[in-house]
């Protein structure tokens, strides 16, 4: 299920996206810390924000996707 909402956001480029669902799996983390699902969800998360990248706060000019 994370692995298609993951593919979703990253093909759709949504930073926000995968920002909300790293909390979810981070809140449940902390309720359960043995949650190994959880953890590989969060790792594929994290790999996919690097994927995406961050935009630079400061250009006014829109960047087109590499």
């Amino acid at each position: 299920m994370v692995d298609s909402q993951v593919d979703q956001l990253v093909a759709a480029g949504d930073r926000e996206g995968l920002e909300r669902l790293r909390a979810e799996l981070v809140q449940r983390l902390y309720t359960r810390s043995d949650d190994h699902e959880a953890t590989a969800a969060l790792r594929l998360v994290n790999r996919a924000l690097a994927q995406v990248g961050r935009p630079y706060p400061y250009d006014w000019r829109k960047r087109r996707k590499p």
